[in-house]
């Protein structure tokens, strides 16, 4: 955000494009204060730019959608059934702000109360990691669970094709651009309901599942 700043001493001749990439309010704000220095306004999901618009009438006009993209690698959705572990991944920062991280605990509670034989990927880093690891420490030493730290983004994609279902439980996000490729890989897609995004990529009960994101924890 302090680099951003720049934008208000750049030249005319310098073209500047902000990219409005979450609904949060630190990120509207943002894209409030220096929004007039921009050429464009990029916001990556159909809420985002109605609710920039309906806030900021005066900036409207430089506000434009450009959703993120991915390949499609033409991987069909896949569930094998309840007759082997379902295959179950999240990736993206291991934080309870907007990820809430700490839901995928309850989830698995649940998993186990049921007897629903699963098997956990976690992919990312973040500063709730060492509290996964302490929580999951017996499914860690069963396999049941395993927590990647550090991998490439093409390792991250190469594990989407080998997993059933992808878990978003997020609070909120912009375009989860993570929930695309995996979907792109085949994944089945249970995630939060939340307002920016996902109404965009996802019809319940059609191609993935919505909850509320107290179900989810």
């Amino acid at each position: 955000y302090q680099i951003s700043c720049i934008s208000s001493a750049l030249s005319d001749q310098v073209g500047i494009l902000g990219v409005l990439h979450s609904d949060e309010d630190l990120h509207y704000d943002h894209a409030r204060r220096l929004g007039s220095f921009w050429n464009k306004i990029i916001g990556v999901s159909d809420f985002i730019i109605r609710k920039f618009q309906t806030d900021h009438p005066d900036l409207a006009s430089r506000i434009i959608k450009i959703p993120y993209g991915v390949p499609d690698n033409g991987q069909p959705a896949r569930y094998h059934g309840l007759a082997s572990p379902i295959r179950l991944v999240y990736a993206g920062r291991l934080i309870q702000y907007q990820k809430r991280i700490l839901d995928l605990v309850a989830i698995i509670r649940q998993l186990k109360k049921e007897s629903i034989p699963y098997h956990l990927t976690v992919i990312g880093d973040g500063p709730e990691r060492e509290f996964l690891i302490q929580s999951w420490r017996d499914e860690i030493s069963t396999g049941e669970v395993e927590i990647l730290t550090g991998v490439s983004h093409k390792v991250t994609l190469e594990s989407f094709n080998n997993q059933d279902v992808f878990l978003l439980p997020s609070e909120f996000e912009g375009l989860p651009l993570a929930l695309l490729e995996a979907m792109a890989a085949g994944c089945i897609p249970v995630v939060s309901d939340i307002r920016s995004g996902i109404p965009e990529l996802i019809e319940s009960g059609t191609n993935g599942w919505i909850v509320k994101p107290e179900i989810l924890g």
